[in-house]
């Protein structure tokens, strides 16, 4: 096994006497040899248009979705008022008539 750094080189020494070493170099290491060839990667196509054409029907399907409760919400709150109003009608006439 080759070492991957150097022996560390004593460059000289601090003010305290201590000894300073030059920081260690990366050694260069060889790839391995081997002997079958070796191909570049493949990269894959994504898939292109079909993927975006995908993404819009489905994001058109959601937007309908969305819309068709936001008029299925509002129908309701109208249908709740009305029947609010009527039955406060009906309250006031039960009791003028007491």
């Amino acid at each position: 096994m080759r070492p991957e750094y150097e022996e560390p080189r004593q460059i000289g020494y601090d003010t305290y006497g201590r000894p300073v070493y030059a920081s260690p170099q990366r050694m260069r290491v060889d790839p391995p040899a081997c002997r079958h060839d070796h191909q570049a990667p493949v990269q894959r196509q994504s898939g292109g248009a079909a993927k975006w054409v995908g993404i819009g029907v489905g994001g058109s399907m959601l937007a309908v979705s969305i819309a068709v409760s936001a008029v299925a919400v509002a129908v309701s709150a109208v249908a709740l008022t009305c029947c609010l109003l009527v039955l406060r009608s009906m309250w006031r006439d039960y009791q003028k008539g007491r």
